[in-house]
């Protein structure tokens, strides 16, 4: 029987990368309580818009809320870590729907990272709809999950079913760049 880890692995900053956007693709948003987080288990780590190439980046076991109940998620694949699973979304990045990880714990299993569609969906027929609008080889191997065993930790927040996420802090200071600061 395994126990609740206190950290989901390391991974790796990009080069030119910022690591924002990394963190809201596992922990499903990159808002400051994360990168409190991130920053009290890297402390070495002073700007995570330029961590620095190749340094490895702790990440902190944040838990999140379990889905919300009838919440169903499209499953494309399973990573080893949270580095690999990382690896198949850049391989990814251009698919539609879009696709993030969804990490959870449990005694019997371990840490888990799955690949899924980024979305959650309480309609049977959405999520079959989801997988028949995915690229062939996602859709061969997209299983649809609807029910989590007792006992399960998670990691990813989800948010509120059919609403929009909130956006990462790359995306806004992207916003911010396209109309400006502001008024003075």
């Amino acid at each position: 029987m395994a126990y609740p880890p206190r950290n989901l692995g390391r991974v790796s900053a990009a080069a030119g990368g910022g690591f924002t956007r990394k963190a809201a693709l596992i922990y499903g948003d990159a808002q400051r309580d994360v990168l409190a987080a991130l920053s009290k288990v890297n402390p070495d780590v002073k700007d995570w818009d330029a961590p620095g190439a190749g340094r490895r980046i702790v990440l902190p076991a944040l838990t999140a809320e379990m889905p919300p109940p009838g919440a169903r998620l499209v499953r494309v694949g399973r990573a080893l870590d949270a580095e690999s699973g990382l690896e198949v979304l850049e391989a990814y990045s251009g698919v539609s729907p879009g696709l993030r990880l969804f990490v959870r714990f449990h005694p019997s299993r371990g840490l888990v990272f799955d690949v899924i569609v980024d979305n959650v969906f309480l309609d049977p027929q959405a999520a079959r709809s989801a997988v028949a609008g995915l690229p062939p080889g996602l859709a061969e191997s997209a299983v649809v999950e609807e029910a989590f065993e007792k006992g399960t930790l998670f990691y990813t927040r989800l948010g509120a079913v059919g609403a929009k996420r909130r956006p990462t802090a790359d995306e806004k200071l992207a916003a911010r760049d396209l109309v400006g600061p502001g008024p003075l």
